[in-house]
């Protein structure tokens, strides 16, 4: 009986998927951008924490990872979504161009999340000058949690950053990489980041973000994390049958993700 990973490696599925999570996480901007204007207003800096924040982890990050595990092939193809050939120089360059574009891609996105995230942390630092403080003490344990897990994360993703732009220059420079610890932290803290803004939707509490609302908005949190964990499983299955020597459908050119990232 086939498994659950074999049958989304087929084109559609993933690319389905894929598609799914853009839209999802679009979906949740949105929903909170209109709980935090309607509520708050966009005159007051807290409303952009949590919307600045939910488009730097849900989204860019998300794509940033995603850009990887399903891979933008030539002419528009998703990764190379085809059977392999050994003997085929064109093949070899093909998956060549592949890695190169998602890796452009991935860069792209990392630093918008990057830029983002700062900016939800310069809005709840300005928020809180009013006398409140930034170290949430007083606060209920959740907010407290939620304050120093995600300094904890702000550090991760700025050291994350500037490891990845190291990787990025050593590799065109000299052609050679290092740090394959960056293809499992990057993932680490993004799963981290989604976390904390699980938390966030739950502990917030204003006239419209409602149980219904917050129901929404977790469940749609935790498909996009599990999309991502299938996206990593298929990979995995991936590369296991290509180092065996087998004919199978990839995602991306690459042999495992801490190995291109």
């Amino acid at each position: 009986m086939s498994t659950l990973p074999s049958l989304l490696q087929r084109r559609s599925s993933i690319v389905l998927l894929w598609y799914t999570t853009i839209i999802v996480s679009l979906l949740v901007v949105l929903c909170i951008s209109s709980i935090m204007i309607k509520d708050v207003g966009t005159t007051i800096p807290f409303t952009w924490h949590p919307i600045l924040m939910t488009i730097s982890f849900l989204f860019c990050m998300t794509q940033g990872i995603h850009s990887y595990l399903v891979g933008f092939g030539s002419n528009g193809n998703m990764g190379n979504n085809g059977i392999e050939n050994d003997n085929d120089n064109h093949d070899n360059d093909r998956s060549n161009h592949n890695k190169n574009r998602s890796r452009m891609y991935h860069g792209i996105l990392m630093l918008v999340a990057l830029i983002t995230a700062f900016g939800g942390y310069i809005a709840i630092y300005i928020a809180h000058l009013n006398g409140k403080g930034h170290t949430a003490v007083g606060d209920t344990f959740i907010k407290l949690f939620h304050t120093w897990f995600g300094y904890l994360i702000l550090v991760g993703i700025l050291f994350q950053s500037l490891v990845g732009l190291s990787k990025y220059i050593l590799l065109y420079k000299q052609g050679r990489s290092f740090a394959k610890f960056h293809g499992l932290l990057g993932p680490l803290l993004w799963l981290f980041g989604c976390f904390n803004i699980f938390l966030g939707v739950w502990f917030w509490s204003s006239s419209s973000n409602n149980l219904f609302l917050q129901i929404i908005l977790s469940l749609s949190i935790i498909s996009i994390v599990v999309i991502t964990i299938l996206f990593f499983n298929i990979r995995s299955s991936s590369s296991s049958n290509n180092n065996n020597g087998n004919e199978s459908v990839v995602l991306v050119s690459a042999q495992t993700s801490s190995e291109i990232i």
